[in-house]
């Protein structure tokens, strides 16, 4: 494993001030009216299409957030197409990903922790891709901290029912003020049913043990970039490492993103995607990963390897 993330975050008292008061505006009373967002990027004749997909409890502005940016305007400067879908469809997953499918043109999927899993459950259910990036997305349920196990009780509605000491241990290390307000006002979405999901997944396990995912995984034929932090209290590396449940998968790499010599940011699960230092730490990571894995022009699209019965681990 390659480690990544060198360079100075805001400081972490300054970037955590008033996050209660930002996901209480968000939270029943007078809610601030969620933003139109954008949901397509880049020249529309780009010879790669890369299709996001938010995780748990978030919105397509989560990757491109207003005043701010992030990876998916960093994505289309790079050359790309790029498509940010709804990430609480799982039905509706499979028939925008074949909708995304032009000609030769190729398709690349990018999921942000529940996301990736979505991905993954799509492919398996007859999308194809031709090359796979999962950053913090789990591939394994069960042993899930405390904070989660309370996170599950509560069953809030949206990010912003939930306590905001609570919000702050599952979220984010550092994610500075003006990240955070128009995340939580206008990137949240329907949380609760995909919690259900979770904990039904999860089924008490105490220790995490690998789903359908991996195997979906094991059978993708094409390329796979797995990332992941060991300060993201959500889905930690030890459900988003294919090797933590056996040899190490072909086709597949997997990053962890941890600080460096002590100086470098520790990543949460948001900010992985939204915290304004990727921009310059971890969305070049995304970049080169996709430019070296360009496939050649007129090559057949991955999909699925087609096995017999599924791996075995």
């Amino acid at each position: 494993m390659t480690e990544a993330g060198r360079g100075r975050g805001p400081p972490r008292r300054a970037a955590l001030v008033g996050l209660g008061a930002a996901l209480a505006g968000c939270a029943g009373g007078r809610p601030r009216p969620a933003a139109r967002s954008r949901q397509a990027w880049g020249p529309p004749d780009a010879p790669t299409t890369v299709a996001l997909v938010p995780t748990l409890g978030f919105g397509p502005t989560v990757f491109d957030l207003p005043g701010v940016g992030g990876l998916a305007p960093a994505l289309a400067r790079a050359g790309h197409r790029v498509h940010a879908l709804p990430g609480d469809d799982e039905a509706g997953l499979v028939e925008r990903l074949r909708g995304l499918r032009d000609g030769g043109r190729r398709l690349v999927g990018i999921g942000h922790g529940w996301g990736g899993a979505q991905i993954l459950r799509a492919l398996a259910a007859g999308a194809a891709l031709d090359a796979l990036v999962l950053i913090g997305a789990p591939l394994a349920f069960g042993g899930e901290q405390r904070a989660v196990q309370a996170l599950w009780a509560r069953r809030p509605a949206r990010w912003g029912d939930l306590p905001a000491p609570l919000a702050r241990r599952l979220l984010t290390v550092g994610l500075p003020e003006r990240v955070r307000r128009p995340l939580l006002d206008h990137a949240t979405a329907p949380l609760a049913p995909i919690l259900d999901r979770w904990q039904r997944r999860a089924a008490g396990r105490v220790v995490p043990a690998p789903d359908a995912e991996l195997d979906i995984l094991a059978r993708f034929a094409g390329p796979t970039l797995c990332v992941s932090s060991p300060t993201d209290a959500l889905f930690p590396p030890h459900v988003c490492d294919p090797a933590a449940f056996g040899p190490p998968l072909p086709r597949v790499e997997h990053r962890l993103v941890a600080p460096v010599d002590g100086v470098a940011l520790r990543y949460g699960h948001l900010d992985l995607v939204a915290h304004p230092a990727a921009r310059s730490t971890l969305d070049p990571i995304f970049e080169a990963w996709l430019a070296e894995h360009r496939a050649p022009s007129g090559a057949p699209q991955a999909g699925l390897l087609l096995e017999s019965e599924p791996v075995r681990r």
